[in-house]
């Protein structure tokens, strides 16, 4: 994966290390303590497959919700505003479990007037009863304005 975060690529290796061998790490091999690096951005999504797959917020990460604006714990996917922005995310969280696989995502977005680039990393994390199947969702968004540097 070609990371423009840090961040990023040190909570894929982490999770990529707690796999021990396995396609997945369980929720329970994954300890906010190991990330500070990463915790106000990260989230973490139940997938819910009855009676239809849809995904929840367990955690939206502090600084996520000062990004967008909105505080998503407990709340779904497809509650995001602009219905628009919330059906683009949920199109990548069903991506993650098509792919079975981790996903990495980068994209352009214009919040308050001014133009970011958008860094989200979504990491699968194994049900205990189908250790090869997705049950949740680590995941982590950076953003950038497109104007940095310059």
């Amino acid at each position: 994966m070609d990371f423009l975060h840090p961040q990023l690529e040190r909570l894929y290796a982490y999770w990529n290390a707690q796999r021990r061998g396995h396609v997945f790490p369980l929720r329970e091999d994954i300890d906010p303590l190991d990330m500070p690096y990463a915790l106000g951005n990260v989230l973490l999504v139940d997938v819910e497959r009855e009676p239809a797959i849809r995904f929840r917020y367990r955690l939206w990460g502090v600084n996520l919700t000062t990004d967008y604006g909105q505080e998503m714990t407990g709340r779904y996917v497809d509650q995001l505003q602009p219905p628009a922005f919330g059906a683009r995310v949920q199109q990548q969280y069903l991506a993650t479990l098509t792919a079975n696989a981790a996903q990495l995502h980068k994209f352009d977005d214009i919040i308050d007037g001014r133009w970011f680039m958008h860094e989200r990393l979504l990491l699968p994390l194994a049900r205990p009863e189908a250790p090869d199947a997705i049950g949740m969702i680590l995941g982590a968004i950076f953003r950038t304005p497109r104007d940095a540097g310059r």
